[in-house]
């Protein structure tokens, strides 16, 4: 009798159609958005936020400046892409590492101000939905606009697109 669980020792088609769809569209990019947000309320960005916008010019590591309750916030924000799959019995420990290697990638594109995106790139359809250097530097000197992890198409529906 066949198992209806994924094996978890290779990557598991199933496993990377639901990360994909989780990471892109359900949880993470939204809340997100509101969370970050949520950090630029003047007390809470006063009290912690204002710390990870110290890079005005960003750097790689720029991304990764964060106090340890702000930390906390994306981790379990981050963990959806993974819990979702674990839950509906579907888990792969190899997509782990490729998720947290693509999640840095895309995270160090957007703060190394540098513009690694083609220009191509930024038009059409594919400007809703990656985000480049240039896009989320602006957030980072103006604060006010480009609120979203990776996906703009959250700036465009809620009007913080710069």
């Amino acid at each position: 009798m066949a198992s209806s669980r994924c094996d978890l020792r290779t990557p598991a088609p199933q496993f990377l159609r639901l990360v994909l769809t989780t990471h892109a569209s359900l949880p993470p990019q939204p809340l997100y958005y509101v969370f970050h947000r949520f950090l630029h309320n003047p007390k809470v960005y006063k009290a912690s936020h204002q710390h990870h916008h110290t890079s005005i010019i960003t750097e790689a590591i720029s991304g990764t400046s964060h106090p340890l309750l702000e930390s906390v916030g994306y981790l379990a924000n981050f963990s959806f892409p993974f819990l979702v799959p674990a839950w509906c019995g579907c888990f792969s420990f190899p997509l782990v590492y490729l998720y947290f290697t693509f999640f840095d990638v895309l995270n160090c594109i957007g703060h190394c101000n540098f513009e690694l995106v083609p220009r191509w790139a930024q038009k059409g359809p594919l400007k809703w939905l990656l985000y480049t250097g240039a896009y989320h530097s602006l957030h980072h000197s103006k604060f006010k606009f480009n609120f979203v992890l990776f996906c703009p198409m959250w700036d465009y529906m809620c009007g913080t697109v710069r």
